[in-house]
Order: structure tokens, then sequence, then C-alpha cells
């Protein structure tokens, strides 16, 4: 208790990590392979992200997406990979 007291003094926040930033929905194995590395640049930025990498259903990744509350959603298909 005493060092949240002294954080909130100091004005010294601590992320939300259960807070989605950006959720990625890959539709296809290209698109798998390119939204992977993607994913984890955004993380290296300090970006909190998730990947839906083994559903196949676009709707019940964005259904997902909307139960955790993720601020952004990428879709990203084959087409989006290859270019």
């Amino acid at each position: 208790m005493y060092l949240i007291e002294s954080l909130k003094t100091k004005n010294i926040t601590v992320k939300n990590k259960d807070h989605i930033d950006l959720y990625f929905v890959q539709l296809g194995d290209e698109a798998k392979r390119t939204v992977f590395p993607l994913s984890l640049e955004a993380r290296a930025k300090g970006i909190n992200t998730q990947t839906s990498l083994g559903t196949p259903s676009m709707k019940e990744q964005m259904l997902k997406a909307q139960r955790i509350g993720a601020t952004y959603v990428v879709l990203v298909g084959v087409m989006e990979a290859r270019s």
C-alpha cells in the first residue's frame, strides 16, 4: 500500500497491461506471416497488442476484439499481406 501511495504522490502512472491498444486480425497463412513481425514491432514500441492467429472466421475475430475492448483493429488479408 505504501508503494502505491508513493507512486501517486509522485504522479507516476503504471501502464495497464490488460488493456489492448491494437488487435491484429489476419486472414490466411500469408497474412499470419506478415502480422507476426508487425505485432512484435508494435510491442517493442510500447503498444499493447494481441493477435488472433488461430481463428479462421473474421466474424469471430471481430467479436473477440470487441469483447476485449481493443482500441484499434487492424485487418490483414491475403491481398494486404502481398502488398
